[in-house]
């Protein structure tokens, strides 16, 4: 029997590795750099759509069940801070 890789586990499918390199791995600084061109060539590509969506899934399931690093470091740290969605 051949175990899958959850989504978030799987290398992430960047729209642009070098970018995704250059950035440090900063999703929010490659989105701001990275062309529009790309990022509509992308969102009418159904293998990234179905892979960001897995990836997205696999993200709000960690953050339903409490998975989270920081609350856990810092119990006492006013909660307003608030993951991505």
């Amino acid at each position: 029997m051949v175990e899958s890789t959850p989504p978030g586990d799987q290398p992430i499918q960047v729209p642009q590795r070098t970018l995704w390199k250059s950035t440090r791995h900063n999703p929010v600084q490659m989105l701001q750099q990275v062309a529009p061109e790309r990022l509509e060539t992308l969102a009418r590509d159904p293998r990234f759509l179905t892979h960001y969506d897995e990836v997205k899934a696999a993200f709000d399931a960690e953050m339903a069940i409490g998975h989270l690093w920081f609350p856990k470091q810092y119990p006492t740290c006013p909660s307003q801070w608030q993951p991505f969605r």
